[in-house]
């Protein structure tokens, strides 16, 4: 018995070592206060984490990059268009969530640096219009753009491998959604255009 807790214990220590969570901030850009981390991609990386769609080999030295990752965002309720930067602290902003609610939002420039749309990312912005999805975007994670009733089109890049469950949701006035082949099963199309005009 005592060999099996000493074995688990050792089990959580090193999880716990992988869960370490990494430096945290804020920091104000052009009136919006961030809430952000900076860390190597392996720390943002596991099961669940914001990065978890990347495809990068275990051994390769892109583990060790240091990135910055969004977590939350304070926008003045006069701001209507938002710049995300391309880089915090000199690190280039892989992810970006936080933005829930912001219903005076009218247009989001996301950077060219993004690779993850995290949950809930941009629900319930309904006035948020215009977004840009950047070519090296690879995850729209779960209700993302859920409740944004004000948005028209979503032309998504061609190298999104991922499109989360109600995506899209009561997006009611989407008149344009491009989703590149290989990107989400056809059984999920209902799902995340879940009250849509063209798919109800």
């Amino acid at each position: 018995m005592k060999g099996v807790l000493t074995v688990l214990m050792a089990i959580i220590m090193t999880l716990m070592g992988f869960a370490r969570q990494p430096d945290c901030d804020t920091k104000v850009i052009d009136g919006v206060r961030y809430e952000y981390r900076t860390g190597k991609i392996l720390d943002f990386a596991g099961h669940g984490g914001p990065l978890q769609c990347l495809n990068i080999p275990i051994n390769g030295a892109e583990w060790s990059q240091k990135v910055a990752v969004i977590y939350g965002a304070t926008v003045p309720a006069t701001k209507t268009n938002v710049i995300i930067p391309e880089q915090i602290d000199s690190f280039p902003v892989l992810s970006i969530d936080g933005f829930e609610n912001c219903s005076q939002l009218r247009s989001v420039q996301l950077p060219g640096s993004l690779v993850d749309i995290g949950v809930y990312a941009f629900r319930h912005c309904a006035n948020l219009r215009q977004v840009n999805f950047p070519e090296g975007l690879k995850d729209i994670s779960v209700a993302a753009f859920e409740g944004c009733s004000s948005l028209q089109i979503a032309d998504l890049p061609k190298g999104l491998k991922r499109l989360g469950m109600s995506a899209f949701k009561n997006c009611s006035s989407l008149k344009k959604i491009k989703v590149p082949v290989g990107a989400v099963s056809e059984k999920f199309v209902s799902g995340w255009l879940y009250r849509c005009p063209f798919w109800s």
